[in-house]
């Protein structure tokens, strides 16, 4: 079965996650098939930004609960937290932005993808919840760090150990999310803010998306060599001379990626 679909258009791909009468609830063939999507877009130089929703009135559920019982063996447990853990990455290292267009609730791991993407929109009737420790479980080291990056330690904690589902004003409110908009508008919005940064110059958006992965990564970088090669690629590139003569000349840039 194919629980997802893809498709392109004008610089920008949709990955619609399309399990809606389990949620969008993923399964471990899920996990995978997604890390192999998300991982094509390194080699896809057409494509400028990448846009994840779900198909029904769900964003992502995250793990599917009537499978969690087998994690009590050690073997199957480890296997399913590296296809969560790959599936997550997959979106950091994503080397496009990658925007979550939530369109209602994203509840555990399916939060979790939310927040590994660069931006988030969600509806006005969307829910958020992680409700880990409601099911007895502890997340791992590098989901709880990004979940402390995004939001800070008091709403991670929220989050976390209270466990209920929070409101979109709420996320919002505490920096889960970047704009909260009429239902309707979704989809205008998203695609809006899509075309953006799809407009703007390919070397510079994936340096400065490189730049902040690694810096919430390491926080106290103690070697920059990597970030300032990033930036001397940038002002060494043909596309920052077309910026400045496109700014001059009052035009729109076209830019090479190069």
């Amino acid at each position: 079965m194919e629980y997802f679909q893809l498709s392109k258009k004008n610089g920008i791909a949709e990955v619609l996650i399309d399990r809606s009468e389990q949620r969008n609830a993923f399964n471990e063939e899920m996990w995978i098939r997604f890390s192999e999507i998300m991982g094509s877009f390194s080699s896809d130089a057409a494509t400028k930004v990448v846009i994840i929703t779900g198909a029904g009135n769900t964003f992502a559920s995250g793990a599917d609960i009537y499978k969690l019982k087998e994690l009590i063996n050690k073997e199957k447990h480890l296997r399913y937290l590296n296809y969560v853990d790959r599936a997550i990455e997959s979106i950091v290292n994503c080397p496009q932005p990658v925007i979550a267009m939530i369109n209602g609730w994203a509840v555990g791991a399916g939060c979790e993808l939310a927040i590994a993407c660069d931006l988030r929109i969600c509806t006005e009737d969307a829910k958020f919840a992680i409700p880990a420790a409601k099911l007895g479980i502890s997340l791992n080291y590098s989901l709880i760090q990004k979940i402390v990056d995004l939001v800070g330690v008091g709403a991670a904690k929220e989050l976390l150990l209270v466990g209920e589902a929070v409101s979109a004003q709420r996320a919002q409110a505490i920096g889960l999310v970047n704009q909260v908009v009429p239902a309707l508008d979704l989809k205008a919005v998203t695609h809006r803010a899509a075309q953006k940064i799809a407009g703007n110059a390919p070397l510079a958006v994936r340096g400065i998306k490189t730049a902040i992965t690694r810096l919430a990564e390491h926080h106290e970088l103690k070697d920059y060599t990597e970030l300032e090669q990033l930036e001397r690629i940038t002002f060494e590139s043909d596309d920052f001379i077309e910026g400045i003569n496109a700014y001059m000349e009052r035009r729109k840039p076209v830019w090479k990626g190069k």
